[in-house]
């Protein structure tokens, strides 16, 4: 969901959100940076996930 939100042009997302505002927005780094983070984060959590599933699966276990 943060890629989704994160990768909507600022027009887009002025459009949608900020319809009556008046107010533009500015991406800049910090944003770019977030979605980094977050993919890395998915990443992870990934792998994780298959690993311990397949250590369940082919081992029983790490403790047995």
């Amino acid at each position: 969901m943060c890629l989704v939100l994160g990768l909507k042009s600022d027009e887009h997302w002025d459009a949608q959100f900020n319809p009556h505002s008046g107010t533009k927005s500015a991406s800049s780094w910090p944003l770019a940076i977030l979605l980094v983070f977050s993919v890395g984060l998915g990443a992870i959590s990934l792998l994780f996930v298959m690993a311990r599933g397949f250590d369940l699966l082919y081992t029983g276990g790490a403790y047995g």
